[in-house]
């Protein structure tokens, strides 16, 4: 009757644990900034459909603008059109 039945000796079976260990301690060790990027990736996901970028309304764009600084906006959008062309 064999005294290790599974064929191994304790010393090789010892070995493969250390292989193991080694082996899945260097697994983890290049696992976690990934996770961590992954991490930062969903976060980013999260926020970017709900920011938007606004531009500030300028003197005279409002709701009820006063009638000189509505002027002067409708002035400057003039000049920008008239540059483009």
């Amino acid at each position: 009757m064999a005294r290790y039945p599974s064929k191994l000796h304790p010393w090789q079976i010892l070995y493969l644990f250390r292989q193991w260990i080694v082996f899945s301690i260097l697994l983890l060790s290049r696992l976690q900034p990934y996770k961590k990027q992954l991490k930062a990736r969903k976060h980013a996901h999260l926020i970017a459909p709900w920011t938007v970028a606004l531009e500030v309304a300028h003197p005279g764009q409002s709701c009820r603008p006063d009638i000189k600084q509505h002027q002067d906006a409708i002035g400057e959008a003039l000049s920008i059109e008239i540059c483009r062309k």
